[in-house]
């Protein structure tokens, strides 16, 4: 089966279904439902989208307005190399998760309508069939026959986080949430419910077609879009000496990175629970007209908020830094990432002027929790001239590893074939 049959069968099917459920005496609830399942699970699938999109973007990913986001982006806004969630999705790239993050404040805000709709509209009438059974796989799986599609068609490689899923793709998703599931959901008989799948399906027919890439309104993937020249996935030029083992290995001490990992993501949830359970107070005090109900939401979100806002900030530490490998060989040293299996960056010894130990420790940007830090784990700076210095931190042997560079700038060099050969 081709990608263009795939993407049809893609775009049509959940109007189908939808239509076919409310034709044959389907309750408002299945198809509110059914509906809903599809809001989360395309927006899900439009997030992975940006983290496999193949080109470098060079503008710089939002913050929301919120500036302690900044050293977290760097944690992998310059990592080089991907890596697969399984063999039937497209690979991920670390460096477009800043890309991902930035949709928070998006997310948030249109998250406002679509509580006050639902609060307002209230629970939709009737009860959950057999029906639903049959159709949330169906509606699952139409997300993944565009992906199996895009991946064929080579749509990923060729675009950039922002070209391959836009906001008004979020924006348009929110507001299916906040009108077209409430107008559903208070359809009272039969014939109301399929009027309004009706009009609800046919500007919901049109997002799926443009978003399946058919159409007369197909989404711009070229990699100028957006404000930001796209570039290749990795720009290394790898050789014998980037690729080897190296003479002396020196290693992150994963224990630090999975401290400050942790630290990190309390102080980040600290401030994502206050914006989060304020915005959710606040639309649950027009919704659910009951203080107490609202209490528990809040509560509910601020424990689901933490959570998760604490697990991200850890995997992107991880990510990031956990598993880099700092090679000294004869004429340079090289950052190698071993999960990613890519070079990260190279600096030869004839750059190097200048090997010090650092004196701001590394970690928490917005508060001091469990703020530990001891002077072993002050950063090694690598100075290069005129060039930005390189801060090599988190290490389990940051001594060794100044000694080793220093030693790399002293020694002669031997740049012949035969000696970068024998790496």
């Amino acid at each position: 089966m081709n990608g263009r049959i795939l993407r049809i069968v893609s775009a049509f099917s959940l109007s189908t279904v939808l239509t076919a459920i409310a034709l044959f005496g389907g309750s408002p609830l299945t198809v509110s439902s059914l509906l809903l399942l599809d809001v989360v699970v395309t927006t899900v699938r439009m997030i992975l989208e940006r983290l496999a999109a193949g080109c470098r973007l060079d503008t710089s990913p939002a913050t929301g307005g919120v500036r302690p986001l900044e050293p977290l982006y760097e944690k992998v806004s310059g990592k080089h190399g991907r890596f697969r969630l399984h063999t039937r999705l497209p690979p991920v790239y670390p460096r477009n998760i800043p890309y991902a993050i930035e949709l928070w404040s998006v997310l948030l805000l249109l998250g406002i309508p679509t509580g006050l709709f639902w609060g307002v509209g209230g629970a939709p009438v009737g009860s959950l069939g057999v029906t639903v059974l049959v159709a949330a796989p169906i509606v699952v799986a139409r997300q993944y026959l565009l992906v199996w599609a895009q991946m064929a068609d080579g749509t990923y490689e060729a675009a950039t986080p922002r070209t391959i899923r836009g906001v008004r793709e979020f924006v348009y998703l929110a507001a299916v949430a906040a009108l077209g599931a409430p107008l559903v959901g208070a359809s009272g008989t039969a014939g109301l419910l399929i009027a309004n799948v009706l009009v609800f399906t046919a500007p919901k027919l049109l997002f799926d077609i443009r978003d399946a890439g058919l159409g007369p309104w197909p989404l711009r993937l070229d990699q100028t879009a957006d404000g930001g020249q796209g570039g290749d996935t990795d720009t290394l030029v790898t050789s014998p000496l980037e690729t080897g083992d190296g003479k002396q290995q020196f290693c992150t001490d994963w224990q630090t990175v999975r401290r400050i990992g942790l630290s990190n993501g309390v102080s980040y949830s600290l401030l994502s629970v206050f914006i989060v359970t304020t915005v959710v107070g606040g639309v649950g005090l027009f919704s659910f007209e009951s203080l107490q109900t609202t209490l528990v939401v809040a509560a509910v979100t601020a424990v689901v908020t933490t959570l998760a806002t604490t697990a991200v900030v850890t995997a992107i530490h991880w990510l990031g830094e956990v598993n880099e490998q700092y090679r000294v060989y004869d004429d340079c040293v090289v950052a190698y990432d071993t999960f990613l299996e890519e070079p990260q960056w190279r600096v030869s010894a004839d750059e190097i002027t200048r090997v010090s130990r650092g004196d701001t420790r590394p970690g928490l940007q917005i508060s001091t929790i469990l703020d530990t830090m001891p002077y072993s784990e002050y950063p090694v700076v690598i100075e290069r001239g005129e060039d930005d210095p390189i801060e090599v931190e988190k290490l389990s042997d940051p001594e060794g590893f100044a000694d080793a560079v220093r030693e790399l700038g002293r020694r002669p060099v031997d740049t012949s074939i035969e000696a970068r050969t024998r790496e």
